[in-house]
């Protein structure tokens, strides 16, 4: 290990008016020594009953990932010299969740080294998508890397298959050499990838699971491929690991902070809002699938707000908790005074600064500890995603009656206009009627009625979510943005976006397992072609729309309070026209 302790990112947490739970809560994992069972993989430090035991102790492969790693490093650098050696240009990850978040950060933040491939992430079905990274990625020059820890995801198998038929057809018998697999051992994906003799077939560490995968094969292999400084990345998490050993926990930066999440959350203040400089942004949604994945159960749950624009602290309600995420020499005045009048009103403020990049790794770590730790405080699972299947399933059936002889009606719209479709069940409906009828107006017929009727019902401690079925560009980010401010600053909740079905494998979790506080608006649009998915009766476009319904399904049965809005077949168009009914909301 060539960093030193003293050269770890620095962090600085003030709890604010949760000081004296937050002391209590210490002192009670202190009493109960914690910190040794956790790093001895005690189960029982987290829950007694065996079910839960049992996952645990299958789980926690991550608290040695980095060491293990460490000695793996210099084969993955040299396979990707290999790789670039033979004229690759382009690699693309072909994942969901864990699988993709943690390359994307690494991609986002490294770059690719001068001689190796630029690293594109497909994280989507979303037929626009699809093409786009299609025409982007001559096949000759592109190594695709498919990764599942299942083998058995249903979007990461789509893509492998029409990327794979598309080889097949213009590399001949070369199409093995254009694919890897990073797997569990004994997985589907393992089969097939040895069947079709892909260049390489990496095994993960069946002990660790998805969004905890970042520091083993699943983030590490993308890493080495672009030229990321992997040792550096492995030696840091390595000194944070060493840190949050300490049993004296004031000294301990992943229990000081993830106790703090989870008395700010016990005491009403769940939304944990980042506030990045601009290298770390890319970070940001890896820790929103780790947090929110992870506490977002039994009706519990830290709400990571992710990308939310930095207004004034009085946009904010008093459900709040800022971490602030510094890179040394990056400043944001922005954030620096947001983050001194949070400290003035008495909110609960982390402040962490990352000396360099290649700290990533230590960032990675002590979030993987605190969040556990949370999980410990909250009395819940950190380790399963107990709702996370629901979705999949309704999709399945959802794709049966999409491509079966017995078709089923399509719903009908409760109002529609410029463009735009609003689509709601019945309960959610005879609430967006009874709000309509408290703001003094009759039963909406209109869209921006509807709307204000359903956003009216939105209350302190609630947040918003914008999630959007669509491909992911920055044209539509930008108008997802200035939504999400508008609702942000009229109604002094949290917001967030979130793009489907990239979240069902991240947030997703929290919205139909953690707190009945989230407000959802699933947007769909037409499909901008019909891309078949070979060897299925389905397109992308029809597999998109199935998981989008299918989520919006899983949420009713919830009782979420959720609407779909279908924006047809011009994106853009429709988005404008949403954008202009909420900014005339009063």
């Amino acid at each position: 290990m060539n960093i030193s302790l003293s050269s770890a990112p620095a962090q600085q947490v003030l709890p604010g008016r949760f000081r004296s739970g937050y002391e209590r809560s210490l002192q009670k994992q202190r009493d109960s020594g914690a910190v040794a069972r956790f790093w001895k993989k005690d189960p029982s430090v987290f829950k007694l009953d065996a079910g839960h035991q049992k996952v645990v102790k299958n789980r926690l492969g991550w608290q040695d990932a980095p060491a293990r790693m460490q000695t793996d490093w210099a084969s993955l650098e040299t396979f990707a010299r290999d790789v670039s050696h033979s004229g690759i240009e382009h690699g693309v990850l072909l994942g969901m969740g864990g699988s993709s978040l943690a390359p994307e950060v690494f991609a986002e933040i490294f770059g690719s080294r001068a001689g190796r491939p630029a690293l594109h992430i497909l994280d989507s079905t979303d037929p626009a998508f699809v093409r786009r990274i299609e025409q982007q990625c001559p096949l000759a020059k592109t190594l695709f890397v498919v990764a599942s820890k299942s083998g058995g995801t249903i979007e990461t198998l789509s893509q492998m298959e029409y990327f794979w038929a598309l080889a097949k057809a213009s590399l001949k018998t070369g199409a093995g050499r254009h694919f890897v697999a990073i797997t569990d051992p004994k997985s589907a994906l393992e089969e097939t990838a040895r069947k079709r003799k892909f260049r390489r077939v990496f095994l993960n560490s069946p002990d660790i699971g998805g969004r905890y995968s970042a520091l083993s094969l699943f983030g590490l292999v993308p890493a080495a491929l672009i030229g990321a400084p992997v040792s550096e990345i492995l030696d840091s998490a390595l000194v944070m690991r060493e840190l949050c050993e300490r049993k004296d926990l004031e000294e301990n930066p992943g229990w000081t902070l993830g106790t703090l999440m989870a008395q700010a959350a016990l005491a009403g203040a769940n939304k944990l809002t980042f506030l990045a400089t601009e290298t770390l942004k890319p970070f940001v949604p890896w820790l929103e699938q780790l947090i929110a994945e992870s506490t977002g159960k039994e009706g519990q749950g830290v709400v990571p707000v992710e990308a939310e624009e930095v207004l004034r602290l009085n946009a904010y309600g008093a459900t709040r908790i800022f971490v602030a995420l510094r890179l040394e020499g990056e400043e944001d005045p922005h954030v620096d005074d947001l983050i001194g009048q949070a400290q003035a009103r008495e909110d609960a403020v982390v402040e962490i600064s990352l000396p360099e990049k290649s700290r990533i790794g230590a960032e990675m770590m002590r979030w993987e500890v605190a969040t556990s730790v949370a999980g410990l405080v909250l009395g819940i699972n950190p380790y399963d995603e107990p709702n996370v299947s629901e979705s999949k399933a309704v999709t399945t059936k959802i794709l049966k009656t999409m491509t079966g002889a017995g078709q089923t009606a399509a719903p009908r719209a409760r109002v529609s206009g410029q463009g735009l479709k609003l689509f709601a069940d019945d309960a959610n409906w005879e609430l967006i009627k009874e709000e309509a009828v408290r703001q003094g107006r009759k039963a909406p017929k209109d869209l921006a009625a509807a709307l204000g009727g359903f956003l009216g019902q939105v209350r302190s401690g609630d947040y918003i979510a914008l999630l959007s079925y669509t491909d992911r560009i920055p044209q539509y980010e930008k108008s997802l943005a200035r939504m999400r401010r508008r609702m942000t600053e009229r109604l002094a909740v949290a917001s967030l976006r979130g793009y489907g079905p990239r979240y069902l494998h991240s947030i997703g979790q929290l919205y139909k397992g953690g707190p009945n506080t989230g407000v959802f608006m699933i947007l769909t649009a037409d499909p901008s072609e019909k891309i078949p998915v070979p060897g299925k009766k389905y397109s992308f476009g029809e597999l998109e729309m199935a998981q989008a319904l299918g989520d919006l399904s899983a949420l009713e049965g919830h009782e979420r309070r959720v609407i779909r809005i279908h924006l047809g077949k011009n994106i853009s168009a429709g988005l404008k026209q949403l954008e202009e009914i909420i900014s005339g909301l009063q």
